[in-house]
């Protein structure tokens, strides 16, 4: 068996997945359905909307038209990320006039501290740049729920390779590897 790891976007493991260059891989679930593929639900985590200090005022609930008005910092559409900012634009009945694309969370995380627009983050990433004093979350909740997985092609099932892969995360899971999901 060899096992070759590689670092990609979400978007792009899942292309791989798709077109058979990968054999399976882990990535942030954008929640799309995909019947075609078989997935292990390996965590959840939520994604905050944030912003460097000072650049939006406190407000609870959050002043959406307000916020509308200000660039905003935001992955592809079908990233999770991508999807909670679509979420929050459709609730709220706004689209940013100013909206920067930014393909990685290291990219967007920069840009927002950097007060260039507010955007989104996941949580780990969220919880350590407020820890920091680099951005309030506004809202100070998730504003969206999404879950990394470990997805392969379904028709796949029942190869030995692969199957002895979905065992090893498994295994991991039940050891709390990936917390309690």
């Amino acid at each position: 068996m060899e096992l070759d790891l590689q670092y990609a976007t979400s978007v792009e493991i899942l292309q791989g997945i798709r077109n058979g260059t990968l054999d399976a891989g882990i990535l942030a679930d954008a929640g799309v359905p995909d019947t075609n593929l078989a997935r292990i639900e390996l965590y959840r985590f939520g994604i905050f909307l944030a912003a460097a200090p000072g650049l939006v005022a406190h407000a609870a609930p959050p002043d959406w038209q307000e916020l509308a008005r200000l660039a905003w910092i935001c992955p592809g559409p079908s990233t999770c990320c991508g999807l909670a900012a679509e979420h929050v634009f459709q609730t709220y009945g706004f689209r940013p006039g100013r909206l920067f694309n930014a393909d990685h969370e290291n990219t967007s995380r920069a840009l927002i501290t950097g007060g260039i627009g507010l955007g989104f983050l996941h949580e780990t990433t969220a919880r350590a740049a407020e820890a920091a004093g680099e951005v309030e979350l506004i809202g100070g909740q998730a504003q969206h729920q999404a879950c990394m997985v470990f997805a392969w092609q379904a028709h796949r099932n029942g190869e030995a390779l692969l199957g002895a892969a979905i065992e090893t995360v498994h295994g991991l899971k039940a050891e709390g590897h990936w917390g309690d999901a």
